[in-house]
């Protein structure tokens, strides 16, 4: 899903979802084109996808908080971030725990059958 914000000088910038930040979907379901006040950069020097660090009703209220627009930002910017790599850590971790529990079950498995027929050798 992308977002299009035409600005009052009639230039159209792009924004992604993963990107846009969440003040963006509650105003591009209103009914009437909202104003907003927007301070942000276009990434890729320019021919990439515009990113807000600033979204401001006309009465200067914030919409969504600039701390967590920069974290979006560095999130979004940063392939391996720490929260993505913890995840991804854990993740393995759960599996590999899987993994040689079932590995010790079926060497019980074959240590047993071993023990029965008397061919166990040490």
């Amino acid at each position: 899903m992308r977002f299009l914000l035409k600005m009052d000088d009639g230039t159209t910038y792009r924004t992604e979802h993963r990107i846009a930040p969440v003040g963006f979907e509650k105003l591009g379901r209103a009914s009437v084109p909202v104003k907003i006040y927007v301070e942000g950069v276009v990434l890729l020097n320019g021919s990439g996808s515009f990113y807000s660090l600033k979204l401001m009703d006309l009465r200067g209220n914030d919409l969504v908080s600039v701390d967590s627009l920069m974290r979006e930002l560095s999130m979004s910017r940063e392939t391996f971030s720490f929260p993505f790599l913890v995840f991804v850590f854990f993740a393995e971790l759960v599996l590999w725990s899987g993994a040689f529990f079932y590995a010790s079950q079926i060497r019980d498995v074959e240590f047993k059958k071993l023990q029965k027929t008397g061919q166990m050798y040490f």
